[in-house]
């Protein structure tokens, strides 16, 4: 795991891309995890809300196969509230991004 972001309470984000983004506390006990193709940054709004990349996938455009990242937007909780799709108009021939969000558990 990279320590992307330290958090004005000492909690820290933490990225295995393409895996999983986690919150642990100042002491390292885990907060939250959100997992799914998670890319190698994150940011926090000053509302608490985290906006991390997120693979997609791949599609065909015009015979071109393309690889797809959107924008996710975490609850400061850590739970998915929308995915922001760059190409809307091939959103129905992407496949559905792996994602599963925990709070609280532990992490295997």
């Amino acid at each position: 795991m990279l320590v992307r972001k330290l958090l004005d309470d000492g909690s820290m984000l933490g990225v295995c891309a393409g895996k999983a983004l986690v919150r642990v506390d100042w002491d390292s006990k885990h907060k939250w995890s959100f997992e799914g193709p998670v890319n190698h940054d994150v940011d926090v709004l000053q509302d608490g809300r985290v906006i991390v990349p997120v693979a997609l996938g791949r599609a065909n455009f015009f015979g071109r196969t393309l690889g797809f990242t959107g924008l996710g937007t975490l609850s400061r909780e850590g739970k998915l509230l929308e995915i922001w799709y760059p190409k809307r108009p091939l959103q129905r021939d992407l496949p559905a991004p792996p994602i599963r969000s925990t709070r609280d558990s532990q992490i295997q």
